[in-house]
């Protein structure tokens, strides 16, 4: 079995996804179900550093252990198009000044 946690760098405490779990019951069957390889964390806030990290136990052992390895991500966000209406508005010898109107999807 496993489960897949995540928290806030600056939090001490970690979070449970459920839907990132694979339970222990489904793993006594004969033959273990699907039990997904990776996961798509969601509703993270773009630009906060945030740590993730997977939990494992066995049919014998009585709670989940830490395999060992933290990975440290910070969410961006991937614009659905690129910028609209790029344009030079001054230009000089040693600096240029651009603006464009942002792609759709961004607040």
């Amino acid at each position: 079995a496993y489960k897949v946690q995540f928290k806030r760098i600056q939090d001490s405490a970690y979070t449970d996804r459920p839907e990132a779990l694979c339970r222990e019951d489904a793993m006594r069957l004969e033959v273990p179900p699907e039990c997904p390889t990776s996961f798509e964390l969601s509703g993270l806030v773009m630009g906060v550093l945030y740590n993730v990290r997977v939990l494992t136990r066995n049919a014998n052992d009585a709670g989940y252990r830490d395999i060992g390895r933290v990975v440290t991500a910070v969410p961006i966000f991937k614009p659905s198009s690129p910028a609209v209406n790029p344009r030079v508005l001054e230009l000089s010898t040693s600096s240029v000044t651009l603006a464009f109107d942002p792609p759709s999807g961004i607040d």
